[in-house]
């Protein structure tokens, strides 16, 4: 066989073996596609059904855990909308640190003014740019999983409006901080309050993203091989004054344009560009896989220093980001556009473009498929990332939450018992003054009750003379008063205490209590209610019927026997009977005194603790759930962490050749 034969039979062969690759190579993607969507959608269903969990426990809008749930919600917006992106072109993001020419860069790529600012505000939301082969409507994304179809003037007025109430509500933050803050120096209270703030006042769109048709594109638009996501700039997103974080942005990315700012590297600033990168990728999870640099704005570093300056901040750039990124690309959109417009092909090469858009061909579009699986998966766990990252303030405070309402009620129970103790003692102390009292005048007036003659004075000389029954009646009576007073302002005070402890806007409300009463959950300052002390010893508990007790002992059997001794023994015998019977008389009293004060402190004590318990319960399911439900908390937020974890496993090619499962 001579060798042009030889030659013409491999290439037939090799053309064959190709074609055979690549047909069960892109089978091969579908079903890695299939497998990528059935993950996606076995997470979704686990993520309704922790959002149904938390959503049966009927929430009101000031508990913590409803904005939980609309976390949820969105998360689930998310990855439908991450699984969604996988029946578009690839997805190109691009993003950049404030302001660093990242409108230009847009409309360059797209070929058409799309990055007006002025028209498109930009600070909440993000731009989805397709490719339409005629004029269509705008979609607009909702963080509910609703969506909205309109025409692109109705779209426009939407976000203005929406913008503007963004705007309106951020000067009324700034407006609240500086008459609040006025009187507070620590750094960290300012921050707080600033939180504080930014949560009870800042308006945060429902609009998640607005999807853009663009028809009659020119040929040179990268959109007929991609689409394209405009994002809020990173500055901005970190600061929280104008939009959410970059986490909120990213989760579409197939591939990713991460613009850096070459006159900032160029002013030797690199550990501001440095640290404000490592702050956004560690915050979204995100790899260097499948991220592009780009370093914007270099026509003003040539302008200032010439190529030499141009070589500097690029090898610069590529030491300092070393690891981050595919590769760092300086490109000038403002030279580049100006090339197009000149069909200057110098101008248009010197910008940096035409080695972008290669670099964007070979790391992007040749293997998009590939990359567009494991990245989606990446995204996946980088989405659960965020949003587990996003759950940590509240996480802290519902664990410090739980300590406070813990220490509270050992708090409570603690302070009861003492209290109930020292009321006990306090009654004992009382009673004994009044006990000396009685016996100075047993001693004193037994031989006058003895020479009484008339029978029916001596009840009533008993009771005065002897027992000062009046005197025992109001000291029972203050008693009761003093210490029921006493006690209701122990509770008053830890109302109080406990309400401030578990007030969502806690400083706001110590700075300008009226800013909370408008979202007040009808919480009252504890006002003291006569203790209910019905029951079949009612009477026997209240004071006065204790008091009137002591009454009805003087004329029980050792009042009627000391009534009747006056001929049955000596003079100086009488006396001392007498003064027996009095005594006994006095323990009688003091024995039922003491029965009926500790029945009506038991239920003085029962009834406030647990009126306080309830304050504390109330209180505290508030903001979240009942205190022994706080498991239910936590088990959502592990489920998503076992979930972040869970792997994916793609079809290995040998496995798809030989049918294995």
């Amino acid at each position: 066989m001579n060798s042009s034969v030889q030659t013409r039979s491999f290439e037939l062969w090799n053309q064959f073996h190709n074609t055979i690759a690549n047909e069960l190579n892109a089978e091969k993607n579908l079903k890695d596609k299939d497998s990528l969507f059935l993950f996606l959608d076995k997470r979704v269903v686990v993520i309704k059904g922790l959002i149904q969990q938390l959503q049966q426990k009927k929430l009101h809008d000031e508990n913590l855990l409803t904005q939980q749930v609309a976390n949820l919600q969105e998360l689930i917006t998310k990855l439908q909308l991450l699984r969604e992106s996988m029946n578009r072109p690839f997805v190109l993001y691009v993003m950049g640190m404030g302001k660093v020419g990242k409108s230009s860069l847009l409309n360059l790529l797209v070929g058409s003014k799309v990055a007006d600012v002025d028209v498109l505000p930009k600070t909440w939301k993000t731009d989805f740019f397709y490719a339409a082969p005629s004029a269509t409507q705008a979609v607009i994304k909702y963080r509910s999983g609703q969506e909205k179809k309109l025409s692109i003037n109705e779209a426009k007025k939407i976000i203005e409006q929406e913008e503007l109430k963004r705007e309106d509500s951020e000067d009324e933050v700034e407006k609240q901080f500086r008459q609040l803050s006025k009187t507070l120096t620590a750094i960290e209270e300012k921050k707080k309050l600033r939180e504080e703030l930014e949560e009870k006042l800042l308006y945060r769109s429902d609009i998640k993203e607005i999807q853009w048709g663009l028809p009659d594109l020119p040929d040179h638009s990268i959109l007929h091989q991609f689409s394209i996501v405009d994002t809020p700039g990173l500055w901005q997103s970190h600061n929280g004054k104008h939009g959410e974080h970059v986490g909120d942005f990213y989760y579409q990315a197939d591939g990713i344009l991460w613009l850096l700012d070459s006159t900032t590297l160029s002013a030797n600033k690199p550990k501001q560009v440095l640290d404000q990168l490592a702050e956004s990728l560690n915050h979204i999870g995100q790899k260097s896989e499948n991220m592009l640099a780009v370093l914007s704005q270099i026509d003003k570093v040539r302008s200032s220093g010439g190529e030499q300056a141009v070589s500097s901040v690029i090898n610069s750039a590529k030491q300092i980001f070393d690891g981050y990124f595919l590769d760092v690309l300086p490109c000038s959109a403002k030279e580049a556009l100006q090339g197009q417009n000149n069909q200057d092909q110098a101008l248009i090469n010197q910008s940096g473009y035409p080695e972008l858009l290669n670099k964007i061909q070979k790391f992007f579009y040749d293997n998009a498929f590939s990359i567009r699986i494991e990245g989606k998966v990446n995204n996946f766990i980088g989405l659960l990332e965020t949003h587990l990252q996003d759950s940590e303030p509240f996480l802290q405070r519902f664990e410090k939450d739980i300590e406070t309402y813990d220490s509270y009620h050992q708090k409570i129970l603690n302070d009861l018992n003492r209290l109930k103790e020292q009321y006990s003692k306090d009654w004992t102390s009382t009673f004994n003054s009044y006990s000396q009292k009685v016996q100075n005048n047993i001693y004193a007036h037994a031989q006058t009750y003895t020479e009484l003659e008339n029978e029916a004075d001596k009840p009533s000389f008993v009771q005065k003379e002897i027992f000062i029954v009046h005197e025992l009646q109001a000291m029972l009576s203050k008693f009761q008063r003093d210490k029921s007073t006493d006690l209701v302002k122990y509770v008053q005070q830890q109302y109080q205490h406990i309400s401030q402890s578990f007030e969502r806007f806690s400083l706001i409300s110590q700075l300008k209590p009226s800013t909370i009463m408008a979202h007040d959950h009808g919480r009252e300052i504890y006002k003291n209610q006569d203790i209910d002390f019905s029951g079949s010893d009612a009477e026997s508990i209240m004071i006065g019927g204790a008091a009137a007790g002591v009454a009805m002992l003087l004329l029980g059997p050792i009042g009627i026997a000391a009534a009747a001794i006056g001929f049955l023994w000596s003079k100086s015998r009488r006396v001392d009977k007498a003064k027996e019977g009095f005594n006994q008389q006095l323990e009688t009293i003091s024995n039922d005194c003491q029965a009926n004060i500790e029945k009506f402190i038991d239920k003085l004590f029962v009834q406030h603790q647990q009126n306080l318990i309830n304050h504390l319960n109330q209180e505290f399911s508030h903001l979240y759930l009942p205190r022994n439900k706080c498991s239910e908390i936590f088990k959502v937020f592990h489920d998503l962490e076992k979930m972040k974890h869970e792997k994916f496993d793609r079809v290995h090619f040998q496995d798809f050749i030989l049918g294995n499962p």
